[in-house]
C-alpha cells in the first residue's frame, strides 16, 4: 500500500557507518530514494592521531554513504580526493 510518505526527500540516519548490521535498511532505504547518513563526530572524529582517522575514513567511504556528518570536514575531504 502507498503510505503517502515522501520518500525522496528523505535522509534517514543510519549510525556511525554503513556495515553488515544495517546494509539491508540501507538498500531498502535507498530503494525508496531515501538518503543515508553516516555520522563520523562521535565516534571517528574522536580518534587521536589524524592517521587513525583517516585510515577508518578511507574504510568507511568505500560503503559509499550519501550524506556524511562529520566535526573535521577537511580531512575528510582530504581523504575524498
Amino acid at each position: 500500500a502507498i503510505s503517502g510518505v515522501p520518500w525522496r526527500n528523505m535522509i534517514a540516519y543510519v549510525g556511525p557507518s554503513i556495515d553488515e548490521n544495517n546494509e539491508g535498511i540501507v538498500r531498502l532505504l535507498h530503494s525508496h530514494g531515501v538518503r543515508c547518513m553516516v555520522s563520523f563526530a562521535p565516534t571517528h572524529d574522536r580518534l587521536k592521531s589524524a592517521e587513525e582517522r583517516q585510515k577508518l575514513y578511507k574504510k568507511e567511504l568505500r560503503s559509499m554513504p550519501d550524506l556524511i556528518e562529520s566535526d573535521l570536514p577537511i580531512e575528510i575531504w582530504t581523504v575524498i580526493k
